[in-house]
């Protein structure tokens, strides 16, 4: 828990991805390369020179620096996922409920594994279009009118 004058507070990082874009994960190089190039230019033009990691590094963020990242070095007591699936660009996706429900089953106080929305159809009439991409352990913020 994160301490301040005295006072306790307890960190959720309500925005929490654990990726996978190493180029052998790469589907088109074009797309695959060209997401995570894009991703790493914030990180490195945004980031304090000590904190910038290689661009290997950012491809592929590993079990062990995440969790040093966020609950060793950083102040986080609970993270929520929040999957990005982008199967186009990547074989095994970017980050999806599968990838994240690893660490939710290692580290069950540590993680809430939300469920992602594939949007696919979702120009087509109502919301009976949108599939849920759901685990049993997976939860998230979904109207009712989305579940079937």
């Amino acid at each position: 828990m994160y301490e301040k004058d005295g006072e306790k507070y307890f960190i959720v990082d309500g925005h929490m991805h654990w990726w996978n874009a190493a180029p052998e994960n790469w589907r088109h190089k074009e797309y695959g390369e060209g997401w995570i190039r894009c991703f790493y230019g914030y990180h490195s033009a945004l980031s304090p020179e000590e904190y910038v990691w290689s661009f290997e590094k950012y491809c592929a963020y590993s079990e062990e620096d995440l969790m040093k990242d966020l609950f060793e070095d950083g102040y986080v007591d609970q993270a929520i996922f929040l999957p990005t699936y982008l199967t186009d660009f990547y074989h095994e996706g970017f980050n999806t409920t599968a990838r994240d429900a690893i660490l939710k089953e290692k580290y069950p106080d540590r993680f809430e594994l939300w469920c992602g929305i594939d949007y696919t159809g979702f120009d087509q009439a109502g919301f009976p279009s949108v599939r849920s991409r759901n685990s049993s352990a997976a939860h998230g913020p979904a109207p009712a009118a989305w579940a079937s």
